[in-house]
């Protein structure tokens, strides 16, 4: 609430709420007589409120401001996570209730993090494989190591993964090695996919130079 009332107030009151890449770049960047810049996740909650206004004020929905829609529907796959926490037949359950839901595509999630590497790749191993065996090798599963691995354990814990049946590989290692995770995509045949730690373009724009993901 600080945040907005003595900073982000102070810029935007009296600006026009339509020029939006203006009001990005501010708080985003940051203003020499003010602040730094802001977290990408506070960057975010303007640019929607701004871009809502903009619909308003023109009369149109937002996708249509933004080019219309690519798609009008949207595969969804069942993503469960904590599995580092889990034996292999509770994270089967969990998939069993998506299977129930309707769900028809998977995604199961350690949610270890780039300080706990290589804890325990038998057990997520094995969470895997029971999930693909209840799983018809036409439904779709994906692995999420949430930065867990190192490059070296990423490619060897993926090739079991592919070996076994696998959609894609998400965040097999820590997101601020870029050179290692180049490492492990040019490794692997299977889909490796990151980008959910990076809240800028610039970001995404080294990651796609020096990462060279699948998918982000």
């Amino acid at each position: 609430m600080l945040t907005l009332e003595q900073v982000i107030k102070p810029v935007l009151v009296g600006e026009n709420p339509l020029e939006i890449d203006r009001h990005w770049n501010t708080l985003a960047l940051g203003r020499d007589d003010v602040f730094q810049g802001m977290p990408g996740w506070v960057v975010g909650i303007i640019d929607v409120a701004l871009w809502d206004l903009m619909g308003k004020e023109t009369g149109l929905r937002v996708f249509r401001l933004l080019g219309g829609a690519a798609r009008t529907t949207i595969p969804l796959y069942w993503s469960t996570g904590s599995g580092w926490g889990m034996e292999p037949p509770e994270m089967l359950d969990r998939v069993r209730a998506g299977w129930d839901m309707g769900f028809r595509a998977f995604k199961i999630r350690m949610d270890w993090r780039g300080w706990h590497q290589d804890i325990d790749l038998d057990k997520d191993f094995e969470i895997f494989r029971l999930v693909r065996e209840f799983l018809a090798l036409e439904i779709r599963l994906a692995f999420d190591a949430n930065n867990g691995y190192s490059v070296s354990t990423a490619i060897q814990q993926g090739r079991r993964f592919e070996a076994l049946g696998i959609n894609h590989f998400e965040e097999p290692i820590p997101n601020y090695d870029l050179p290692g995770l180049k490492q492990v995509a040019d490794a692997l045949d299977v889909a490796v996919s990151t980008g959910e730690q990076d809240a800028y373009r610039w970001g995404f724009h080294q990651l796609v130079l020096l990462g060279d993901p699948d998918i982000l």
